[in-house]
C-alpha cells in the first residue's frame, strides 16, 4: 500500500488521500467488498492542478498512478463522469 492510500479502520474502506475532493461515495457489488468511488473528471482536474500539466499528461498520470494500480479486491474505482453514453435503448 502506498503512502497515498489509507484504510479506514472503522469499515476497511481503502481511500486515496490526495483525491479526497474527488471522492463521491462507496460502490457496492454482490459478493464483493465495498470500494471507494472517485469522480474521473475531478481526479483529472486535481492531477492537472497539482502537477501543472496538460490534460493529456494528466490522463497519462491518472492511468499509470491510479487506474493501473492493483490493490486487490478493495481497489478504489473511478466513475467515468466525463463521457456521455447512450445507455437507454
Amino acid at each position: 500500500m502506498s503512502s497515498d492510500t489509507q484504510e479506514n479502520p472503522d469499515n476497511c474502506l481503502l481511500t486515496i488521500k490526495s483525491l479526497q475532493d474527488a471522492f463521491i461515495g462507496v460502490a457496492e457489488s454482490y459478493g464483493r467488498v465495498p470500494v471507494a468511488c472517485y469522480s474521473k473528471k475531478k481526479t483529472i482536474d486535481i492531477i492537472q492542478k497539482k502537477n501543472q500539466t496538460s490534460k493529456k499528461e494528466a490522463y497519462s498520470i491518472y492511468e499509470y498512478k491510479y487506474l493501473l494500480k492493483d490493490l486487490g479486491e478493495a481497489s478504489p474505482v473511478f466513475l467515468d463522469d466525463e463521457n456521455k453514453y447512450d445507455v437507454w435503448l
